[in-house]
């Protein structure tokens, strides 16, 4: 089997990335959290949590509500044992939401706890961090391609997976370190950075 893996070996699936920059200008734009409507609440905390984190739709979709440990500016998700990357000896990562104080309108830490409590009441016994409002046709990738789509990213060409890469790439060219990068995004090897995730905008 490994030699199959050998012969065939994956490919980067994009060349290039898009700008996060206009994404972010978008999400700006967007009313302040406790003056937005739920749904729009719950597409700007899904891209920011997607952007911030690097993290897969899957992971996204397994943000627990009981398994966090908060401060009083950051929330801390436990992933789950098993995700896409999983194998011996890997260490899952966390997925870290800190407090932006520089910018309200884009801060993570302060929509997450807004929409913990707008969702409160209609939760129930629903651990699962992001409400679905209208099932089966709401998911998380479809919440991705809604932004990228309304910030003007050429959805036809990037898919909502993409925001991995262009998050990292942005961290990149921001001059965050790489091993900051890595640990974020749950990758144990900079080669696999930069074969699949570092891509010029």
């Amino acid at each position: 089997m490994k030699g199959i893996f050998k012969n065939n070996p994956p490919a980067p699936r994009y060349r290039t990335t898009w700008d996060v920059s206009p994404v972010l200008s978008y999400l700006s734009s967007l009313p302040k959290p406790n003056q937005s409507s739920l749904k729009l609440l719950t597409l700007k905390l899904v891209m920011l949590v997607a952007l911030v984190s690097a993290q897969r739709g899957q992971s996204l979709h397994m943000l627990d509500i009981h398994c966090t440990k908060e401060g009083d500016t950051f929330l801390e998700f436990a992933l789950p044992e098993h995700i896409k990357q999983s194998r011996p000896g890997y260490k899952v990562p966390s997925v870290l939401l800190q407090a932006y104080p520089a910018d309200q309108s884009l801060c993570v830490f302060t929509n997450l706890k807004e929409y913990l409590q707008r969702t409160k009441l209609s939760r129930g016994n629903e651990r699962k961090l992001f409400l679905s409002h209208a099932k089966p046709h709401d998911t998380i990738s479809r919440w991705i391609h809604s932004v990228m789509a309304e910030a003007g990213v050429d959805v036809t060409t990037f898919k909502p997976h993409s925001t991995r890469a262009a998050a990292a790439s942005k961290a990149k060219n921001s001059s965050v370190p790489v091993k900051e990068i890595l640990d974020t995004a749950g990758w144990s090897s900079e080669r696999t950075f930069d074969r699949f995730y570092n891509k010029p905008v």
